[in-house]
């Protein structure tokens, strides 16, 4: 014969059982709710430099969708602006992984790691990508990110690189070559290079910038066709 004590703990057995399977259901709504307000969220604080704001809103759409490179990286960024290196590259690294042709991820890794000084670790992952792929962008990122770590004769070889693949058709490693050695206060050749990009993209505002900043003076001359540029003999 069954006891009112047993009922009593029949009953409450059962209302615990309904109670965390009804905490389980809720769980999992929450998991399949709408992301893309945090998306909004994030961003809006990320371009007001509320940082922590941004990085909890990003964490919470990742929580619901964790396979988007571009919010994986948005959070990184955001752990970047706070300072939380180590955390940064862990996120950084897998929008990456995610996306390996992107140039974007692939940079803010690269500032992560160098950030974090894990300097040995960046030259890896660069020299990993000139060596397997070797385009004019691997050798321009290898040359921009080498110049940030202080090392201004691996720069000056990886952009010298990447204007020979380009065969001197492109402004971007000529105002590399032109940024360096002004940096390095070679005048000169920042002029000579800056006349080279003037001469690939005379309208570029990039061109225009430098000259007026660096206080050049132009003229109808001034345009030099790009060391790197291959003459056809047939023309």
């Amino acid at each position: 014969m069954t006891t009112m004590k047993q009922t009593k703990t029949t009953a409450r057995a059962a209302t615990i059982t309904v109670l965390l399977l009804s905490a389980g259901l809720l769980g999992a709504c929450a998991n399949t709710g709408n992301p893309y307000p945090y998306r909004s969220q994030g961003n809006e604080a990320m371009k007001g430099e509320r940082y922590q704001e941004a990085y909890e809103a990003y964490s919470r759409y990742i929580e619901l969708r964790p396979g988007e490179p571009d919010m994986r990286n948005a959070l990184g960024r955001s752990l970047l602006a706070l300072n939380r290196y180590e955390d940064a590259i862990e996120h950084l690294r897998i929008a990456s992984s995610q996306d390996p042709e992107n140039g974007t991820y692939l940079d803010d890794l690269c500032e992560g790691l160098l950030k974090a000084g894990r300097t040995e670790e960046m030259f890896r992952l660069l020299r990993g990508n000139t060596d397997n792929r070797g385009n004019v962008g691997d050798w321009l990122r290898l040359g921009r990110f080498a110049a940030k770590a202080g090392d201004p004769d691996t720069a000056k070889t990886a952009l010298l690189t990447a204007a020979r693949i380009d065969r001197g058709m492109s402004v971007e490693p000529q105002l590399e070559l032109a940024d360096l050695a002004w940096s390095l206060n070679d005048k000169a050749l920042a002029t000579q290079r800056l006349r080279m990009a003037a001469y690939v993209a005379p309208r570029s505002p990039d061109v225009a910038n430098r000259i007026k900043n660096w206080n050049i003076t132009t003229g109808p001359t001034f345009p030099l066709v790009p060391a790197e540029r291959v003459t056809d003999p047939a023309k």
